[in-house]
C-alpha cells in the first residue's frame, strides 16, 4: 500500500453534506469509503446512490447506529447488520463487503454475525474527533501529524461538529487535509474489499 491512505467518512449520507463532500474529493481525484447507516440510506436513496456512482465505496455501519450496539444480543447484531446490508445494497446495487462497528467498539458476539452477512470489520488508525471538536485546526492536526503510507483516516459526513460560524467543521478540514495528504506523497484509495482493514479504534 505504499504511497496510498485511505479516508473514510461515517455515519451519512446527510443530504446537505454528503453531496459538498463528494465535491471536494471529485476536484482533487480522491476516492474513498463511505460507511453508512441504514436508515439514513433509507432516508436519502438518491445521495447513496451518488456516492457510490462517483467511484468511492459504501460500506456498511449499522442499520440504526444505536449507542448500545455492542450490548445487543446475536439476532438483534444480526438485524442491524443484514438490514444495512439489504438497504445499502438496494440504493447502489452493490452489497457492503466491510463493516465498521457504530463508536468502533466490538462485542465478543460480532465475529460470527459478520461472517454470516459476508463482512470484514474495518478500523481506522487516525481520527480528528470532528463529531465532538468544531476547531478545524486541532482536528486536522490529529489527523495530519505523522501521517504515513497505509494510514486510515476517520471523518464524519453524517454528524460532523459545527465551526463558531455553523459550518459542519468537516467541510472546513477537508481541504486541507487533501493538501496534505498530496504534500505527502499520498493518495487517497478506497479500503481494499477484498482484505480485512486493520488499525485501532
Amino acid at each position: 500500500m505504499l504511497g496510498r491512505g485511505t479516508l473514510t467518512f461515517d455515519d451519512g449520507p446527510d443530504p446537505a453534506t454528503t453531496p459538498r463532500v463528494l465535491d471536494l474529493l471529485d476536484a482533487r481525484g480522491a476516492r474513498s469509503t463511505f460507511f453508512c447507516v441504514g436508515t439514513r440510506v433509507e432516508a436519502h436513496r438518491d445521495v447513496a446512490a451518488e456516492i457510490a456512482r462517483r467511484g468511492h465505496r459504501v460500506e456498511n455501519h449499522s442499520h440504526r447506529h444505536r449507542n448500545a450496539f455492542w450490548f445487543l444480543p446475536p439476532a438483534m447484531l444480526r438485524d442491524e447488520i443484514e438490514r444495512a446490508q439489504e438497504a445499502i445494497a438496494s440504493a447502489t446495487g452493490r452489497a457492503p463487503r466491510l463493516f465498521r462497528a457504530p463508536a468502533g467498539i466490538r462485542s465478543p458476539l460480532l465475529e460470527p454475525a459478520l461472517a454470516r452477512a459476508g463482512l470484514d470489520l474495518a478500523a481506522w488508525t487516525r481520527r480528528g474527533f470532528d463529531t465532538v471538536s468544531g476547531d478545524a485546526v486541532r482536528v486536522l492536526a490529529r489527523l495530519v501529524r505523522g501521517i504515513a503510507p497505509g494510514d486510515i483516516l476517520l471523518l464524519h459526513d453524517g454528524s460532523s461538529a459545527r465551526t463558531a460560524s455553523g459550518r459542519p467543521v468537516l467541510l472546513e478540514v477537508l481541504p486541507r487535509l487533501l493538501d496534505a495528504i498530496e504534500a505527502a506523497g499520498l493518495k487517497p484509495v478506497p479500503l481494499d474489499a477484498a482484505a480485512p482493514a486493520s488499525g485501532t479504534p
